[in-house]
């Protein structure tokens, strides 16, 4: 493993209210280090005042928010998205 000497600053950054942007070249470990600092959830939208999340898995994995996500943000309600359902979270079906 590649020790990262961004990932303590990194660590301290996240859930403070604030978007985290990590680009960078294809295959030089971008998820890789966010997966060893925390999971992440895919997708979120702030709408109204509400917080939605979204976990988008192909296969149909089980819904897991991280701890530290739900800490920072209780009020959150997380939703999976996966292959049976991913045409009505586009909006191309209606919700059932």
């Amino acid at each position: 493993m590649i020790a990262r000497t961004i990932k303590p600053s990194l660590r301290n950054a996240l859930f403070k209210g604030k978007a985290i942007i990590i680009y960078g070249a294809r295959q030089v470990g971008k998820t890789t280090l966010m997966q060893e600092i925390e999971r992440e959830i895919d997708y979120l939208d702030e709408s109204g005042g509400t917080l939605n999340g979204w976990e988008i898995k192909w296969n149909k994995g089980r819904l897991r928010v991280p701890s530290t996500f739900s800490a920072a943000y209780p009020e959150c309600a997380v939703s999976l998205v996966n292959r049976d359902n991913l045409l009505e979270f586009v909006g191309v079906l209606p919700n059932s």
